[in-house]
């Protein structure tokens, strides 16, 4: 008899108890997400991204010395692809070149780029800025310079702006695909770009094809260039390695014969639409456009990632001696940026993208991590 009233009184206790419990749930996870959303709003501070469709683009050069060369043979006459600038000017752009440079310099270099230069003049309106060269100044100095001025016009002339390094090669499409990707909706475009060696990859054919006009390079093409040339802080990325620098920013993973996952803790922008705070950041910090101002565009909602090179892809010319991040063991499958103390909140969120790059699967692409394993 006592067995049965214990099992009555369990049944009343759980019928009763079971809504209560439920209800107790609930408002856990109400005020859950109430402190989170409380954070959320506390941090993120989104700004209203209208649609508002720009018809001009300037594009942004700053170099001197020897990078003049490098500017013509392969920053330049990517861009001219006709993927690129000739198809921005097919479709109505006004398109814009600003050149940061010393003009005798500039002056003298380009004669021997006289087609090069004769199509960007049939393209776009050409600019050529004097630096401010001082002594005791860095490049930063002159980086913040020429912002000071393109930012604010930008604003002013309701133009988008595109950054293009002396030191870097586009694939085919990829500046047409950018536009396309960010027409209309005011942000930001970043895109992680490996790094490859200068002293090897000038010496391929493809390039010299490039160089002198000839040779149209597709992103695809310009992925396997990539990791048959890489630099030395490209070919140790793989984290499948015990040693390796993928604290360095960027930790690779070869899926297939031409296909590659890429964890980019730190993508370059290189499309912008600024806006009065870009101005004010600048002006006042100093000049980490990789880093800090990441936050800015992150917290105001204003960065979109490229996360196909199908979309986007370019490779940055560097010496095998320079931007070596140190090796370190103990780094299998490690995919984080430097250590826990030294990342930030958008060092995080890029964390958990995995981006795809895409090649034709040439036997070298191949061949590399054999190699490196």
């Amino acid at each position: 008899m006592s067995s049965k009233l214990g099992s009555a009184a369990r049944s009343v206790f759980y019928f009763l108890g079971r809504p209560v419990n439920r209800w107790l749930r609930r408002q856990r996870g109400r005020f859950g997400d109430a402190s989170h959303g409380l954070v959320d709003r506390t941090y993120f501070k989104e700004k209203h991204n209208g649609s508002n469709d720009k018809n001009k683009i300037t594009f942004y050069s700053m170099v001197w010395g020897n990078h003049l060369n490098y500017f013509f043979s392969y920053t330049a006459s990517s861009l001219l692809q006709e993927g690129n600038i000739p198809s921005l000017a097919k479709q109505g752009y006004e398109l814009h070149y600003f050149i940061y440079t010393n003009p005798w310099e500039y002056e003298e270099i380009s004669k021997q780029y006289e087609p090069c230069c004769t199509l960007l003049n049939k393209y776009m309106t050409l600019e050529i800025i004097p630096l401010p060269f001082r002594e005791d100044r860095t490049p930063g100095y002159y980086w913040r310079s020429g912002l000071a001025q393109q930012i604010p016009r930008c604003i002013e002339e309701n133009a988008m702006f595109f950054l293009a390094p002396p030191d870097t090669i586009f694939g085919n499409g990829t500046v047409g695909n950018a536009l396309k990707l960010v027409q209309g909706k005011n942000v930001c475009l970043s895109a992680p770009h490996p790094r490859v060696s200068q002293e090897n990859i000038l010496t391929s054919k493809e390039l010299d094809g490039l160089k002198r006009l000839e040779r149209i390079i597709e992103n695809d093409e310009l992925v396997d260039l990539a990791f048959e040339y890489g630099h030395p802080v490209l070919r140790d990325a793989f984290d499948n390695k015990d040693s390796n620098r993928t604290l360095g920013g960027i930790s690779i993973r070869r899926i297939n014969d031409s296909s590659y996952s890429v964890i980019a803790n730190e993508p370059t922008v290189y499309l912008a639409n600024f806006v009065a705070d870009d101005l004010k950041f600048f002006s006042g910090v100093g000049s980490p456009w990789d880093g800090r101002w990441m936050r800015l565009l992150f917290r105001q909602n204003r960065l979109k990632v490229v996360g196909s090179s199908d979309l986007f892809f370019c490779v940055e010319l560097t010496s095998n001696e320079r931007n070596l991040h140190p090796m370190g063991d103990g780094l299998l499958n490690n995919d984080k940026y430097l250590t826990k103390g030294q990342r930030y909140m958008h060092n995080y969120v890029f964390n958990s993208f995995c981006s795809v790059w895409r090649g034709k699967g040439k036997a070298e692409a191949a061949e590399l991590e054999e190699k490196i394993t």
